[in-house]
């Protein structure tokens, strides 16, 4: 089958689609936000070292055979994003940072402040971010065990404006990460000294959104202060979200070296609005704002205090302690595809309270043998546990009637890891690295009356190896191992305590180019992973299916060139392509792995334009992208599945010095063809498909008000 059959793509009504018309309404959206009259405006761009490349916020890599401890050197796929303020002004939600990405998939399910699907190397979506393993800081945020999924990422409660990088593993090769990294791994970076003032602005569908940050300079003791509100009453019928966000952090001199205290605290309150039949919805039987149930909903709590101490020099000590509490309440009838009266059965309470506390401690160390050899190593330590109380009830207008749930579970989670490098020459390094993690489980299962305290030991061994024959081109190989933690809720555990944690390699071979100049940068990858058990997830609260052993044939393509930059001026353009053959092994039928994606192409382009001379204080910046997803099976017969899609997304900033970095934004997201696709679940016997369907458009505009 060809990669992209847009000859016998149609839309819902059954006309034939082409990439042409996709053009010619990208180029409308574009000339739409170019026109003089909707241009607001954007700060001016702030000062970044030359090894960024302006607004798309890819940084040049630093030469694979160097070393240290910079997870861009392993031997590995890496992307680092390093983000500037008036990139990430006028971000919705963190879907709009990482969908651009070689080899992302991020879907916002719209149901309200529920984690998105968020998934590399064609895992799931529907694990809420479970695939990959995420810390915001240091600090971890898969939940296992969780009431949703297990492994639950919800990344929610991110402030965009106060990211300042993103470091982007494919696979499971940086052993900062055990549980989850099965698609890869992803640090997210928060800012040490954001610009003080407001962030205003609203948008299609009732958005409202206020972002304050207040600088603190005490001397020796510096950082921040922030709060955010937003509200939306979304798209589709009770899709009303609210939240209220503050993000906190001090600095101080510690010991040799700077230590920080981060304060957050966050809390949501919001409707869902469910899935409904996707061939109602087509054939306009069933309008596309439609919800199931008006009394769906939830809210999340959470609590964050983190300590972090970071030793001077180039041969650092890194320490990190953190208590976190999240309390999950929600509320979802996931038996109906259509609308149902408030007073009938179906609804059911998925409720996750937790306290997570864990520390971390690694050590770099590097030694020069001269002759351009040397070797380095990377060792750390930790340990993390969580206290949990999970429950699920069948309910009725939000009114339990019938517990079908009841666990309590600790886990302990110690760890260790250490990675060595050896450089024999400027153009060869080889890598080594093992993490080990143990889990032990004591579970309550109140339910069954059951009372287990399994106890899992997981060795992950990595390797790798990176030639660079010439300045700025490295080819590089690998292998590693990751896998995913069994849940100790619905069961599963409980019912089984020999249940064993499904185990994942990857192998990996891949090339990249940078030019010294930053004006070339090419990356590619071919990529095998097995897997031992894949697993499907299910509506609560019915068990995931197990569907054995599985495959995955991959390959990572990306470009990125800089066409102009001259002074101010820069012009940038980027096209990526992804593509998985996956399928579950030692099976006669029934082959595919359901909800992956065939394959993602994403292209786009950035330019910043001073109005005037080269360095003039007013300036324009305008950016867009297109992705393209291919269709993925929603059934391991490959009976149902999606069709391609795609999504485009564009941004116009102005600002002007004059204004002290004041600025303002617009920015649109437009789904040209298809607006049934990217949401898309399978639901009850017989099987019907639901779907959350998307906006043909919506726009959200503002401004920053320096203090």
């Amino acid at each position: 089958m060809p990669i992209i059959d847009f000859d016998t793509a149609t839309h819902p009504d059954g006309r034939r689609w082409s990439p042409a018309r996709s053009g010619c309404w990208m180029a409308g959206l574009l000339l739409c936000l170019a026109a003089p009259g909707s241009a607001c405006g954007q700060p001016a761009p702030s000062a970044v070292p030359a090894q960024v490349v302006d607004i798309t916020g890819y940084a040049l890599a630093v030469r694979k055979s160097e070393l240290s401890n910079d997870p861009a050197t392993n031997p590995a796929s890496v992307t680092v994003l390093r983000l500037t303020e008036d990139r990430t002004r006028g971000t919705r939600d963190y879907v709009d940072l990482l969908k651009p990405i070689t080899g992302v998939a991020a879907n916002n399910f719209d149901q309200g402040g529920i984690g998105f699907g968020f998934t590399m190397r064609g895992f799931s979506e529907r694990s809420n971010g479970g695939g990959v393993a995420y810390a915001i800081d240091g600090v971890p945020v898969n939940l296992p065990g969780h009431a949703l999924t297990n492994g639950y990422g919800d990344l929610t409660p991110l402030v965009p404006e106060l990211l300042e990088q993103i470091i982007l593993t494919r696979g499971p090769f940086d052993v900062r990460f055990g549980a989850n990294a099965l698609g890869g791994s992803v640090q997210f970076i928060t800012q040490d000294s954001p610009s003080g003032g407001a962030a205003l602005s609203a948008g299609s569908f009732d958005f409202a959104r206020g972002f304050v940050t207040q600088p603190i300079n005490l001397g020796a003791v510096t950082g921040y202060v922030s709060l955010q509100g937003g509200t939306t009453a979304g798209y589709r019928d009770n899709a009303e979200l609210r939240q209220i966000n503050t993000f906190n952090k001090l600095f101080f001199p510690m010991l040799g070296g700077i230590g920080s205290v981060r304060l957050q605290l966050f809390t949501d309150r919001f409707g869902a609005p469910g899935f409904i039949r996707r061939d109602l919805v087509e054939s306009g039987a069933l309008d596309a704002r439609t919800a199931i149930n008006s009394t769906d909903g939830g809210g999340t709590d959470l609590q964050v205090v983190a300590f972090s101490y970071k030793q001077a020099g180039e041969e650092p000590v890194n320490a990190n302690a953190y208590v976190t509490h999240t309390a999950l309440n929600r509320f979802s009838n996931r038996t109906s595809t259509i609308p149902i009266a408030q007073t009938l059965s179906g609804q059911a309470l998925q409720k996750d309270d937790r306290v997570v506390l864990g520390s971390s401690v690694d050590k770099y160390l590097r030694w020069n043998l001269g002759a351009d050899a040397g070797a380095a190593l990377f060792i750390g330590a930790g340990v993390r546990r969580d206290n949990v109380a999970s429950q699920v009830f069948n309910t009725i207008q939000r009114t339990p009637t019938a517990r079908t749930e009841d666990t309590g579970f600790k886990l302990t989670n110690p760890f260790a890891y250490a990675q060595a490098d050896y450089k024999f020459a400027s153009w060869l390094k080889f890598t080594a690295g093992l993490r080990h993690d143990r889990l032990q489980f004591d579970i309550q299962d109140r339910q069954r009356g059951l009372n287990v305290a399994p106890d899992i030991n997981i060795s992950q061994p990595k390797a790798g190896v990176v030639v660079s024959p010439i300045k700025g081109f490295s080819v590089f190989a690998n292998y590693g191992k990751g896998f995913l933690p069994p849940s100790a809720t619905g069961g599963q555990l409980s019912r089984d305590p020999t249940l064993d944690a499904p185990r994942l390699t990857t192998k990996e071979i891949g090339a990249q180019f940078d030019s010294s100049d930053g004006m070339w940068h090419v990356l590619a990858d071919v990529y095998r992973t097995t897997f031992s058990n894949e697993i499907q997830n299910q509506t609560a609260p019915l068990f995931p299916i197990y569907l054995g052993p599985s495959r995955r044939d991959g390959v990572d393509v990306e470009l990125r060139m800089r066409l102009l930059r001259q002074g101010q001026r820069n012009a940038n353009v980027f096209i990526n392509y992804s593509k998985v053959d996956s399928e579950l092994v030692g099976r006669a039928t029934g082959t595919s792995i359901p909800d992956v994606a065939e394959f993602f192409v994403k292209y786009g382009f950035d330019v910043a334009w001073p109005l005037g001379a080269a360095d003039a204080a007013r300036v324009i910046k305008f950016s867009a992208s297109q992705v393209w997803e291919g269709p993925r099976p929603l059934n391991t017969t490959k009976t149902l599945e999606t069709k391609t899609f795609s999504r485009i997304d564009a941004k116009l900033t102005y600002t002007d010095r004059n204004w002290k970095g004041g600025s303002a934004f617009l920015s649109l997201i437009g789904y040209p063809d298809r607006r049934l696709d990217e949401t898309v679940f399978t639901f009850g016997t017989p099987v019907t498909v639901g779907v959350s369907p998307k906006p043909k458009l919506s726009m959200q505009g503002g401004v920053f008000i320096p203090f």
